[in-house]
């Protein structure tokens, strides 16, 4: 079986807990999930100059626009296999598009951390490690 996870920026999200839900019911043993990703169309590129969000010499903030693509195999815990021990999601108002150049707080970070956190039962000063993406 297969399906498309379309939900925009946050499709992988998605997939990782549609995946535990799989896997926790018992439907599926493993479960793949694989994500592309392109700012390389011209309605894209054209889109984010016209928001000011590509790297120039007139923004050294933007970003560069590029392609990705990444693939993962879940599976139940075993004994010698990295484990997803807690997942947080969650929105927020994406002030990079809001004219009003309102300050960019992370609050959506902040409770996908807490969520994350919250379903493992650990505290985050007891992280050892620890990967996160602000780039709006």
């Amino acid at each position: 079986r297969s399906r498309v996870v379309a939900y925009g920026r946050p499709s992988g999200h998605v997939a990782l807990e549609q995946a535990r839900r799989l896997i926790s019911a018992g439907e599926m043993p493993y479960v793949m999930i694989v994500g592309v990703d392109s700012y390389l169309t011209s309605e894209t590129i054209r889109h984010y100059i016209g928001e000011n969000r590509i790297l120039a010499p007139q923004n050294p903030n933007g970003f560069i626009p590029g392609e990705a693509a990444a693939a993962v195999v879940l599976s139940r815990r075993g004994a010698r296999t990295l484990r997803l021990t807690g997942l947080g999601l969650a929105r927020e108002l994406a002030a990079i598009y809001n004219k009003e150049d309102l300050p960019l707080r992370g609050d959506g970070m902040t409770a996908a951390y807490r969520a994350a956190l919250d379903q493992t039962g650990i505290e985050m000063n007891r992280l050892g490690y620890r990967i996160s993406d602000l780039i709006g």
